[in-house]
């Protein structure tokens, strides 16, 4: 999903079939908003986070249809940019606490329903 999320803001395209591959609902809501919100600024993103998640929650544990995963994601090697190539300046990235639900969908693939973004510094 990261990865999807990242290509969408690099090409500044909130409506990228990419997102919805890996996510639906609250999720792809959310990642659609902030890649048309960059966009709508005149700013692209670069760059991969690094990514080590680990599930930590089985729901139900006899025939799972969500898990929780937790990750603490380094978003140090990324960036967002002008698009025109003029001056900005971005907050700069770092290890960031990220909780997901993922959950099995209608169509019987996993995608991610709900994300929690804490702030540069959580972990």
């Amino acid at each position: 999903m990261w990865r999807a999320y990242e290509r969408a803001l690099a090409e500044g395209s909130a409506d990228s079939p990419f997102l919805a591959e890996y996510a639906d609902g609250p999720a792809l809501l959310l990642l659609s908003r902030a890649v048309r919100s960059t966009a709508a600024a005149g700013l692209r993103g670069s760059g991969a986070t690094l990514l080590s998640p680990k599930a930590t929650g089985v729901h139900p544990m006899a025939d799972p249809t969500r898990v929780t995963v937790s990750d603490c994601m380094d978003t140090s090697a990324t960036r967002v940019y002008r698009f025109d190539g003029s001056p900005y300046a971005d907050a700069p990235g770092g290890r960031r606490q990220m909780t997901a639900s993922v959950a099995l969908s209608a169509d019987g693939k996993w995608r991610v329903n709900q994300i929690r973004l804490e702030q540069v510094g959580s972990c």
